[in-house]
């Protein structure tokens, strides 16, 4: 590999004239001195070109869709105009680190073997950084997960990556197929589990990245979708590799951990009567007896107050 590959940086815009901002100086903070930024203006009404520089610290390409692609056909659009060995992608109200790109291809260049690279990070959640990385909240004490591991953490249901943490080589992306364009939410994750059943994965473990967690987002505003969706993700990915009907056991425990989040969703948006739908749905048998669903079911009868003050509790357990 090139001792500096040139990385190009993909960035979907859909109207975020409120946090592209900041997306932008991250990218102009970096150290790394080989990138480009495509980015692609999802038939926005708020156009992007409105906020990217006249002279751009880095280059900056701007491509514009006619249509509503949605964030998987919007990245895919500018995969097909991207020139560099090595692709990362930053949100457009997520924020980088700045040896973020750096720290990345030098993993690269020191395993010729790896294809996909990412990096541990903090959630931003009302503008406020949380005070422990996402490693924690997921019980990654000892590490990130690497190499199979993160295809069996995918098995398990878990989604722990960050989309902005991520940098993949082209030749992994086209060959897995780019981004499910049909999907309009946790495109990532189906992405991320069709790259690491084939490919070496290496981790950075330390935070490069701020993601940003927003209540309007449609991850949130539209959580029946989340079901149907990782229910689809998750069956084709233990079909892909040949693991049904032996592990089916293990497809729905996985299946149950989506309710569990699903009902962890609606608690912090103060609706107990739907968490508590989800955190009683038949389909959480597989963990009904786990110390955490119970707890859950528990604070989704008490008032909200109850259910901040364990979540104050957890991160200073962890």
């Amino acid at each position: 590999m090139n001792q500096v590959p040139l990385v190009t940086v993909i960035t979907p815009y859909y109207n975020d004239t409120r946090y592209f901002p900041a997306a932008l100086d991250s990218y102009f903070s970096q150290t790394y001195p080989n990138m480009e930024m495509i980015v692609i203006d999802d038939n926005s009404s708020l156009p992007a070109s409105a906020i990217i520089p006249d002279k751009p610290k880095y280059p900056i390409r701007l491509l514009k869709s006619d249509k509503k692609l949605g964030p998987g056909g919007a990245r895919n659009l500018g995969l097909g105009q991207a020139q560099g060995e090595l692709i990362a992608f930053l949100d457009s109200d997520d924020i980088w680190i700045p040896t973020f790109i750096e720290e990345c291809v030098k993993v690269f260049s020191e395993h010729h073997d790896a294809c996909w690279v990412y990096s541990d990070g903090y959630y931003l959640i009302d503008d406020k950084p949380v005070t422990k990385p996402n490693s924690r909240y997921f019980g990654f004490k000892g590490g990130l997960p690497t190499g199979s591991q993160v295809n069996e953490y995918h098995l398990k249901g878990y989604v722990f990556e960050l989309m902005s943490a991520n940098m993949v080589r082209r030749h992994a992306l086209e060959e897995v197929g780019l981004f499910n364009a049909n999907l309009a939410i946790s495109e990532d994750c189906d992405l991320f589990c069709r790259i690491a059943e084939r490919y070496p994965v290496y981790a950075i473990d330390k935070p490069l990245i701020y993601y940003r967690k927003r209540s309007d987002g449609f991850h949130y505003s539209k959580l029946e979708n989340y079901i149907r969706v990782h229910t689809a993700i998750l069956t084709k990915l233990y079909e892909r590799q040949g693991l049904l009907p032996a592990r089916n056991g293990d497809l729905q425990r996985a299946l149950a951990l989506t309710y569990e989040r699903i009902g962890i969703q609606y608690l912090n948006k103060n609706n107990p009567q739907k968490a508590r739908y989800y955190l009683m749905h038949p389909a959480t048998e597989p963990i009904r007896f786990t110390l955490r669903i119970n707890v859950l079911r528990t604070l989704s009868f008490l008032p909200h107050l109850f259910y901040r003050l364990a979540i104050k509790t957890y991160d200073l357990m962890i």
